[in-house]
């Protein structure tokens, strides 16, 4: 009975101390503000790269969309033409 009892109280103490809050906060290391001024130069040129890359593909799908209208326009216009079996 007594090593029952041992082990609930030490259950009880374990539990205990394992629920007691914490608080401890990330303190990211300040640096130079050089170092600073060097790494958002940097997120700005790749922000720009990327502005150019999705810019030349929205051009590049644009141009191909105009095309397949040009196409389905021409083929709407052949299928008006067209009598008879093949309409």
């Amino acid at each position: 009975m007594s090593r029952q009892l041992m082990l609930v109280l030490l259950g009880s103490f374990l539990t205990i101390s394992a629920c007691e809050k914490k608080e401890e906060f990330f303190q990211p290391k300040t640096g130079s503000d050089s170092a600073k001024k060097a790494v958002a130069g940097t997120g700005t040129a790749m922000e720009d790269q990327a502005k150019q890359k999705r810019d030349a593909f929205i051009a590049r799908v644009q141009k191909d969309m105009d095309e397949l209208d040009a196409k389905l326009a021409e083929l709407k216009q052949k299928a008006l033409s067209l009598s008879g079996e093949a309409k």
